[in-house]
């Protein structure tokens, strides 16, 4: 029955998912009254303008620059040559950017609990849409709750499962994988896969999709699937970097290659508050931020090459906003890939790189710069 098939996915939940208005009456007033409101409201227009034509914009709120680890190995990449570090992110070094959003991130926990911030209501209209976009309806629903707030949503479909997690996320599930033509059948996933995808199913809601497709290896050098998405390349470059982050789709295929699943990202506007534009430093001043030792990094001093950062082993830069559940602001830092020690590797040629963020936003905007 549906309804255990619904109860039994509820329990196979990772557990890493778990660590109005008072009206007054009116009063009387006398006549001239509106007369030196309308006098007080054309002074204030007047006095914003005067500060507009100075320069002076409204006050931005300050906030912690901090990146949280859930703990466990360090933050790093195995790779075999620094080329292979190239990613879809439509930034790059010659970007004119000088500022950029910063979002409160409503669904944040410190890791002790589940990304928890949708109302059961939302997530039900969420699951809804995702239905109805896929042209199928919602015939049962179940609900998993975690510290009596909705935790996870799963409904069943003619065409499969839709999940819907507390900040937002979203995964169906087909019960029939999607066959793929023949060109791409038993195929690793490819752009050209991905852009076909988005081509030939209206659920895909990309103006321009552009694809990524990335492997990483492990310690041994044996390659996995590390990025298998979608994003949507229209528009400015500051709408591109949002859509990388935050608007993106992930496929998930099964061995013989068809698709047996995909995810789309928490939605900004769903579990996230804007909190301002901010300016931002360019790469040149993050790097030498980062020279001087200020960054966050899970890293320790004793993986580096000379127990400190040189230039000579930064091997590439990249402009990132970090998601989930455990950044309590999504805001942009500057990611440097410093090349390691490595000697955990246990393969010829491979080479270690570790990750480390020097905060985007202009330090004066934040509580605890690094240093």
């Amino acid at each position: 029955m549906k309804e255990q098939r619904l109860a039994e996915a509820l329990n196979e939940i990772d557990e890493t998912y778990l660590h109005a208005l008072y009206e007054e009456k009116p009063k009387k007033t006398r006549k001239f009254l509106p007369y030196l409101v309308a006098a007080a409201c054309l002074c204030l227009v007047v006095f914003g303008a005067m500060l507009f034509r100075r320069g002076q914009q409204p006050t931005l709120p300050q906030f912690s620059s901090a990146v949280q680890y859930a703990g466990g190995s360090f933050e790093a990449e195995c790779i075999y040559d620094p080329s292979s570090l190239h990613s879809a992110n439509p930034w790059n070094e010659d970007a004119a950017l000088n500022s950029l959003p910063v979002y409160e991130n409503l669904a944040y926990t410190d890791g002790s609990g589940a990304p928890v911030y949708l109302s059961e209501e939302a997530m039900r209209r969420l699951a809804e849409e995702t239905a109805v976009s896929l042209g199928t309806q919602i015939q049962s629903t179940a609900l998993d709750l975690h510290r009596d707030s909705p935790l996870c949503l799963l409904a069943e479909t003619e065409r499969g499962t839709v999940w819907v997690w507390g900040d937002g996320a979203v995964r169906f599930e087909f019960s029939e994988p999607l066959e793929l033509p023949r060109d791409f059948a038993g195929t690793a996933p490819t752009g050209e896969m991905l852009l076909y995808l988005a081509q030939n199913y209206p659920w895909i809601d990309l103006e321009q999709p552009v694809a990524e497709v990335e492997q990483s290896y492990n310690f041994y050098g044996e390659a996995t699937l590390d990025s298998c998405r979608l994003y949507d390349g229209s528009g400015e470059l500051r709408a591109q970097i949002l859509s990388y982050h935050f608007g993106s789709y992930s496929f998930h295929f099964t061995e013989d290659g068809k698709l047996e699943s995909f995810s789309k990202s928490n939605d900004l506007r769903y579990s996230a508050r804007l909190l301002g534009d901010y300016p931002i430093i360019s790469v040149e001043e993050a790097e030498q931020l980062l020279l001087e030792g200020s960054y966050f990094s899970s890293v320790p001093a004793s993986e580096l090459k000379t127990g400190e950062i040189r230039a000579e082993d930064v091997v590439k830069a990249e402009l990132i906003y970090r998601s989930g559940n455990l950044s309590q602001v999504y805001q942009p830092y500057y990611c440097f890939y410093v090349q390691l020690r490595g000697s955990y590797l246990q393969a010829e040629g491979l080479q270690s790189v570790g990750c480390f963020y020097v905060p985007a936003v202009e330090a004066e905007y934040l509580t605890d710069f690094p240093g």
